[in-house]
Parts: C-alpha cells; sequence; structure tokens
C-alpha cells in the first residue's frame, strides 16, 4: 500500500467510508486491481459504503447492512440468458453482475436486481467486502 493510494483513500471519504464506486474510481487511477484498494481500506479501518450492486452501505436501506437490492419479479429475455451462461451453480459473481450491465447498457444496481430475481447470490465482491452475500 503506496503512501499515495492512503493518502487519496483518506481524501475520498465521505463521512469517514468509501463509496464503492470512488473505490473503483481510485483503482483505476492508480493503476490497480480494486481488491488492492478494498485492502488498503481495510487495514486502514475505513468501510466501504453505499455497494453498487446495492448489497449494503446505504443508511436507507432493508436490514442491518443497508441493503437497496431490490429482485424484480420479470427479467428480460436477454438479460436472464446472460446472468444464466456466467452463473455458477446458484452463485454469479460481483464481477460478472458488472460485465452484464456493461454489455446491456445497464445501472449496476439493475443487473444485481436481476440477478437477484432470478434467485442467484452475488459472490466475490471485488473489493473483497464479502464473498458470499446472504440469502435475501
Amino acid at each position: 500500500m503506496s503512501a499515495e493510494m492512503v493518502s487519496r483513500i483518506n481524501d475520498s471519504l465521505v463521512e469517514g467510508r468509501l463509496p464503492c464506486a470512488v473505490a473503483f474510481r481510485l483503482a483505476q487511477e492508480l493503476g490497480v486491481e480494486p481488491l488492492q484498494i478494498g485492502q488498503a481500506a481495510d487495514t486502514l479501518g475505513v468501510r466501504i459504503s453505499k455497494c453498487q450492486l446495492g448489497l449494503f452501505g446505504y443508511e436507507s436501506g432493508r436490514g442491518r447492512g443497508g441493503k437497496i437490492l431490490t429482485p424484480v419479479r420479470e427479467v428480460p429475455r436477454d438479460r436472464s440468458s446472460r446472468i444464466r451462461h456466467l452463473a455458477s451453480g446458484g452463485d454469479i459473481s460481483c464481477a460478472s453482475v458488472f460485465r452484464i450491465a456493461q454489455d446491456r447498457g445497464i445501472s449496476r444496481l439493475e443487473a444485481a436486481n436481476a440477478v437477484a430475481g432470478l434467485g442467484y447470490h452475488i459472490v466475490e465482491c471485488q473489493l473483497g467486502c464479502f464473498k458470499r452475500q446472504a440469502a435475501l
């Protein structure tokens, strides 16, 4: 963890936390993997907030973790086939959900809502915040 990374993380805090989208932006700007930013934040005692997939970090969210993920009832066929293709068993990785959002031109939260609507669990946070997300 470089001094620049520490400084950039500390300068980017919002109410003492590092928003997920900001962590990804920092990773890109510093030329490192998102996991390195997540690990540095953890070492510094900084919590990640406002997960782009809606899984945690929202004060207005449901439950202890502040979840805003809302499974959709109907998922368009092109999205559902892509999700099923990228899923393994009942799980799909955070990176795969990001890829679906990019490929389909939708927000990451919309992609996560579709994933949840199909009953899949999002696993392996790219920032290292979780390995397996709890069931809805």
